[in-house]
């Protein structure tokens, strides 16, 4: 397997992506950003070329936001 989502817990839209993948038993792993000063943040920014979140990697296609990675789950059911 190798999607992966990165978020901030608690913020609204990582939260129901959350909710869309484990309804639809999609699997994934969860990597937390934390705070906004993370090393991690700053490399998804440099991968995702964008410092919106949620950002999903999945086989080597980024996705960047919300309805990106919402539609791109819809497209794997």
């Amino acid at each position: 397997m190798s999607r992966v989502l990165f978020g901030k817990r608690g913020q609204p839209n990582t939260d129901k992506l959350e909710t869309i993948l484990r309804d639809a038993n999609i699997p994934y792993f969860f990597t937390d950003l934390g705070h906004s000063q993370s090393m991690m943040r700053e490399a998804v920014e440099v991968l995702s070329n964008s410092t919106q979140t949620p950002v999903m990697v999945d086989e080597g296609v980024t996705y960047v936001g919300f309805e990106s990675i919402r539609k791109h789950c819809g497209q794997i059911l």
